[in-house]
């Protein structure tokens, strides 16, 4: 079965969770790239977990990582940009997809099916 290349967006706590369940529940994911907006931070994390790739800034992660999934670990309240982003990657490229935790956001300005069209 051929692995699902993911990226993480975010290297704090709840990325740790994330990889520790890829790591012992799924393992046809493989996690080729991790973002945080301090590079320091994503270069640590990158290299405690054998990521190969760590990214400082957004646009590029998802743009050249080679994700087919990108999984959210930020903050509830940075969820909102993170999602948009993808949404614009996906529809461009047509190969990522995005793991959405719940809560979506509270701080979106419009309701989510604004922003899905319905």
């Amino acid at each position: 079965m051929p692995k699902t290349n993911v990226l993480l967006l975010g290297a704090g706590f709840i990325a740790d969770i994330h990889m520790e369940c890829y790591h012992r529940f799924v393992p046809q994911a493989k996690v080729v790239g991790v973002f945080a907006r301090n590079d320091q931070k994503a270069q640590a994390f990158a290299k405690r977990h054998g990521i190969p790739e760590s990214y400082d800034d957004l646009h590029q992660a998802i743009a050249t990582s080679g994700c087919d999934v990108v999984d959210i670990c930020l903050p509830n309240f940075l969820h909102h940009q993170a999602v948009l982003e993808i949404m614009c990657a996906a529809y461009a490229s047509a190969r990522s997809g995005a793991r959405i935790p719940l809560p979506f956001t509270p701080h979106a300005p419009k309701p989510i099916d604004h922003w899905l069209g319905y």
